[in-house]
């Protein structure tokens, strides 16, 4: 038989996991996104250079 308290422990630990979890992902996804636009308007600054 479970405990109450232990159950609540574990379902805590589990959405603690699970929001740290998107916060990585989100970290990364704007990382990514920063990223490419960073790389297209680098490539913006070597088209109006060439032309």
């Amino acid at each position: 038989m479970f405990h109450p308290d232990f159950v609540l422990r574990d379902d805590r630990a589990r959405s603690e996991a699970a929001a740290r979890r998107s916060e990585q992902l989100t970290a990364v996804r704007r990382a990514r996104a920063e990223a490419r636009a960073r790389a297209r308007e680098r490539a913006a600054k070597r088209r109006r250079r060439a032309s």
